[in-house]
């Protein structure tokens, strides 16, 4: 998994875990501020073939956007695609 921030945020660290994302500017604190934004990508792949069972391989890949809106509110949005490549069976 990646992401980046292209308004400069980061996520903080604090106590051993991850903390909530404090935009630079919360939405609509002024007339020019839209709170931050972050892109993430994931991707995986798991083979399904195990013993006698030939069920091939699948890639999964997730793209999303977030939104922080201010400290308390995030809007997030993101999708999918799997995909299923058969193995020929030996």
């Amino acid at each position: 998994m990646a992401s980046y921030w292209l308004t400069g945020e980061c996520r903080n660290y604090k106590k051993g875990k991850f903390d909530r994302v404090s935009p630079c500017c919360s939405f609509l604190a002024n007339d020019c501020c839209y709170g931050g934004f972050e892109v993430a990508v994931r991707y995986d792949c798991i083979d399904l073939t195990d013993g006698a069972i030939v069920g091939g391989e699948l890639y999964y890949l997730v793209v999303g956007i977030n939104w922080p809106l201010n400290p308390n509110a995030r809007m997030m949005l993101s999708g999918s695609r799997p995909t299923r490549v058969a193995t020929p069976s030996p």
